[in-house]
C-alpha cells in the first residue's frame, strides 16, 4: 500500500488551473509544464523560507541579476505564488487530496551551466562592485533592515504559500465581509501557538518597534538642528568655509531624515496588516533587487541621513576645534566666487537627491498603502468566492467526513481565557438585510407516497433537459431540533447524483455531531447552528457543489410559536438550465406545508443574504397543530436557569403532563437576538440547553380553506 501510494503522489499530473509559481525544494523557481503532487501527510510541500539578501556580494548572483545565466531564476511576482487549499491549512484540513505543487523554471534547465571568464568579469563590474559601493555609502543600513525583516519570516517556519495564506485568510476579517466567519476555515480560527499566530505576532511587534526607532531618531534629528543653528550663529565658524559648509551639510542631512522619519511615523501605522507582510516575505526572497532602490533602502532612508548628519556635524566641531580660537590662526577668509560654486554646488545635488529619495519614498509607500489594500481585497473577496463553488474537487469521494479526523480533537483555550480576546462575541455573522419573496404553498393535498411530514416539498418535476441528470426535489435532509438532529433516507433522485449511502452517512454523522457537540476548532465558542452552517458549507464545497447538489440551512416558522423558529437542512437542485443557475427561491420552489414562513439562508452569490419564503398571501390558508416539533426555548435573560412558559397560546388543551413538557433547564442564555435579521444564532453565544423532554418531530399538516 505504501508503494502504490508513493508511486501515485510522484506520477506527473496534468497542468489544473492552478497555474501558479511555487519554489522548489532548493528555493530556487524554474519553469515546468508538470505539475507533481506531494502526499498529504507531509506538513509543507515548498520547502523552507530562505531569503536572499541583496547586498551580499555573490558573482552567481550578479551573473543572474544581469541576465547571463540563459536558464536562470525567472524572477516573479507574489501573484504568482498560490496559496494552499483550505484543506491544507492548520485549524481545519477538510479536504483529503494531494497538494499540488508547480515548478517555475524552464523544463531543460541543465543541471551545471558554464560561464566564461568575460561573464564573470562582467558581472563583478556592473554589479558586484556597484552593490558594495553603495551598501557602504548607506553605512550597510539596509542590509541590517534586511536581517530584520528576514529574520521574522525565518523564525516563523512558514513557507512562501502559507505565508500568504495566512495573508488572505486575516485580510478577509473585514468587518463587513461575511465570508470571514462563514468560509474561513482559517489562522485566525487556529490555536495562538499555530505558526500563524507566531508570526503575525512578530510582525506587528516589529512594524511597532520600527515606529518606535524613528520616533527616537526623529528626536535626535530636533536636537542636531538647533546645534547646528548654534554653530552657525558663531561669526568665526560661519567665515570659515570647512566648517560653515559642514554644518549646512549635517543641517539638509538632519532635515531630510527627520522628514523621512515623520512619513514612515505616518505610514507605517497601516503596515502591520498580514498581506503587506506577505509581501515584504515576498521581497525578502525575491532573487533579483534592483541595486538603488528597493524597501531596504526605502526603511534605512531615516538612519542612513541622520548617520551622515552626524558625520558632517563632527566634521563641523572638528574643524572649528583646530582652526580656531589660537593667536596663529589668523584670520579666515570666506572663499573666492569661483570656488566657494563647488561645496555649493555639492551641497544642491545632496538636497536634490534627498527629494528624489523622498518621490521614492511616497511611490513605495503609496504602493504598500491604499493601493495594496483595494488590490487585496478583490482578491481575498474572489478567494472566497471561488472557495464556495469554484474550487477544484478531489478526483475521488473518499474521506470527506469531518468526524474522522483524530487531529481536530486538539485543546484550545477555555472560555475565561477567551475573554479577553480582540474578537468580539456580538459581531454577527450575516448582514441585518433581509430579501422578502412570497411563494405560493405547494397543493394542498397530500403526498401519495406519505413523504409530507418528512419534509419533502412537493414540487411537479421540469423535464429533464437533454444530456442532464434528473431534477432534484426539495428535500429536508435533517431535522435539527433541541432534543437532537433526526434525519432521513437517502432519497432516490440524491443517490441518483451518484451520492453513495456512505456518503450520505458521513454527512448526515458530521451534520449531527456539528449540532450536538462544538468540535470545530475555533477562538470562540460557537453556536450549534454556526457550527452546522459551517460545516454543510464545507460540504457543498467538496461533494455537493460538483454534483449539482447545495446542501441550505433554514429556519422554519410554525404558527404556534412564530418567533421561535426550528432549524433544518434542505438539500435543492443547482443543476444549471441552458447555461443559467436559477436563483434560489425558484429553485427551492413552494414552502413545505405547515410553516408560515421559511428563512433560508442563501450564499450562492457574493452577497450572502437570508431569503424568506411566505405562503401566497389571499390564499386563505388557516392551520392546524395537533402534531408539531418541541418548542424551542425563548431567547430572552432570566434571573435563573429556570424558566416556564406561562400564559401563552402554545396549546389550548394544555394539561399536568404538557406543563411538565413546557419546562426545561437550560443555561443563562444572552440577549442576542434580532428579529428582523433572524439571526439569533449567529449573534449569540450562548450553549445549547438541556435536551428537553421528547416529543414529535413531524411538521404539522397544512390545510387551505376559502374565507
Amino acid at each position: 500500500m505504501a508503494a502504490e501510494s508513493s508511486s501515485l503522489y510522484s506520477k506527473p499530473r496534468p497542468l489544473s488551473s492552478y497555474n501558479s509559481s511555487i519554489h522548489s525544494s532548493n528555493n530556487t523557481p524554474f519553469r515546468s509544464d508538470s505539475i507533481t503532487a506531494a502526499p498529504v501527510s507531509l506538513p509543507r510541500t515548498y520547502g523552507p523560507f530562505i531569503t536572499v539578501d541583496p547586498y551580499v556580494a555573490s558573482i552567481s548572483q550578479s551573473v543572474q541579476n544581469l541576465g547571463y545565466f540563459q536558464y536562470g531564476t525567472i524572477d516573479s511576482s507574489l501573484e504568482d505564488v498560490e496559496v494552499p487549499d483550505p484543506s491544507h491549512s492548520y485549524s481545519h484540513p477538510i479536504y483529503q487530496h494531494s497538494i499540488l505543487t508547480v515548478s517555475v523554471g524552464k523544463p531543460d534547465r541543465p543541471e551545471n551551466p558554464e560561464y566564461t571568464l568575460s561573464t564573470y568579469i562582467t558581472a563583478f563590474t556592473f554589479d558586484t562592485l556597484p552593490r558594495l559601493i553603495y551598501s557602504f555609502t548607506l553605512l550597510r543600513l539596509p542590509s541590517l533592515y534586511f536581517s530584520r525583516v528576514a529574520r521574522v519570516f525565518e523564525d516563523a517556519e512558514l513557507t512562501m504559500p502559507e505565508i500568504k495564506r495566512m495573508a488572505l485568510d486575516l485580510a478577509s476579517q473585514h468587518p463587513e465581509d461575511v465570508h470571514r466567519v462563514l468560509f474561513t476555515n482559517l489562522s485566525h480560527h487556529a490555536p495562538v501557538t499555530s505558526p500563524f499566530w507566531n508570526l503575525k505576532s512578530n510582525w506587528e511587534s516589529f512594524i511597532e518597534s520600527l515606529l518606535r526607532e524613528w520616533k527616537t531618531l526623529n528626536i535626535i534629528s530636533v536636537l542636531l538642528l538647533s546645534a547646528i543653528l548654534t554653530v552657525l550663529q558663531i561669526d568665526v565658524a560661519a567665515n570659515d568655509p570647512l566648517t560653515r559648509y559642514s554644518a549646512l551639510l549635517s543641517l539638509i542631512c538632519a532635515l531630510m531624515s527627520l522628514l523621512y522619519g515623520c512619513v514612515f511615523i505616518i505610514r507605517f501605522g497601516g503596515m502591520k496588516k498580514p498581506h503587506k507582510a506577505a509581501e515584504w516575505a515576498w521581497e525578502a526572497r525575491r532573487t533579483r533587487t534592483l541595486i538603488w532602490w528597493n524597501v531596504w533602502v526605502m526603511l534605512a532612508m531615516p538612519a542612513v541621513w541622520l548617520a551622515w548628519s552626524v558625520v558632517a556635524y563632527i566634521i563641523c566641531i572638528m574643524a572649528f576645534v583646530w582652526r580656531t580660537g589660537s593667536t596663529q590662526d589668523g584670520t579666515i577668509l570666506p572663499l573666492e566666487p569661483h570656488l566657494a560654486f563647488w561645496p555649493r554646488l555639492v551641497i544642491s545635488l545632496i538636497l536634490a537627491l534627498g527629494l528624489i529619495y523622498f518621490v521614492l519614498i511616497m511611490a513605495t509607500l503609496r504602493r504598500y498603502g491604499s493601493v495594496m489594500d483595494k488590490k487585496w481585497r478583490e482578491k481575498v473577496k474572489g478567494w472566497t468566492d471561488r472557495l464556495i463553488y469554484q474550487q477544484p474537487f478531489p478526483e475521488h469521494m473518499g474521506a470527506y467526513p469531518l468526524s474522522h479526523h483524530s487531529h481536530w480533537n486538539t485543546s484550545f483555550q477555555s472560555v475565561g481565557q477567551r475573554k479577553d480576546s480582540d474578537d468580539s462575541y456580538g459581531k454577527p455573522f450575516i448582514p441585518p438585510g433581509r430579501d422578502f419573496y412570497t411563494r405560493s404553498p405547494s397543493p394542498l393535498l397530500p403526498s401519495d407516497n406519505g413523504q409530507t411530514d418528512s419534509g419533502r416539498v412537493n414540487v411537479e418535476p421540469a423535464p429533464k433537459p437533454p444530456g442532464l441528470p434528473a431534477p432534484v426535489q426539495t428535500f429536508k435532509a435533517i431535522e435539527l431540533r433541541f432534543q437532537g438532529a433526526e434525519s432521513d433516507s437517502l432519497p432516490p433522485d440524491i443517490e441518483a447524483r451518484h451520492v453513495s449511502p456512505e456518503v450520505w452517512g458521513h454527512f448526515i454523522a458530521d451534520t449531527e455531531k456539528a449540532w450536538n457537540e462544538s468540535f470545530l476548532p475555533g477562538r470562540h465558542e460557537m453556536t450549534p447552528q454556526a457550527n452546522v452552517l459551517r460545516v454543510i458549507s464545507m460540504w457543498n464545497v467538496s461533494v455537493f457543489g460538483r454534483l449539482c447538489i447545495e446542501a441550505l440551512l433554514c429556519q422554519e416558522y410554525y404558527p404556534e410559536w412564530p418567533e421561535s423558529p426550528a432549524h433544518a437542512i434542505y438539500l435543492v437542485d443547482r443543476q444549471p438550465i441552458l447555461g443559467r443557475t436559477m436563483h434560489l427561491e425558484e429553485r427551492f420552489g413552494p414552502i413545505p406545508r405547515g410553516l408560515v414562513r421559511i428563512d433560508i439562508l442563501d450564499f450562492s452569490n457574493r452577497e450572502h443574504r437570508w431569503v424568506t419564503l411566505f405562503p401566497e398571501r389571499g390564499t386563505g390558508v388557516r392551520f392546524n397543530t395537533p402534531r408539531s416539533p418541541s418548542r424551542p426555548p425563548s431567547t430572552g435573560q432570566y434571573s435563573d436557569t429556570r424558566f416556564k412558559v406561562e400564559g401563552d397560546n402554545y396549546d389550548n388543551n394544555d394539561d399536568d403532563n404538557d406543563e411538565g413538557e413546557r419546562s426545561w433547564e437550560v443555561e443563562q442564555q444572552s440577549d442576542g437576538f434580532d428579529r428582523k435579521s433572524g439571526a439569533e444564532f449567529l449573534s449569540s453565544t450562548s450553549r445549547r440547553p438541556a435536551t428537553p423532554p421528547k416529543r414529535s418531530a413531524r411538521s404539522p399538516s397544512l390545510e387551505g380553506s376559502e374565507d
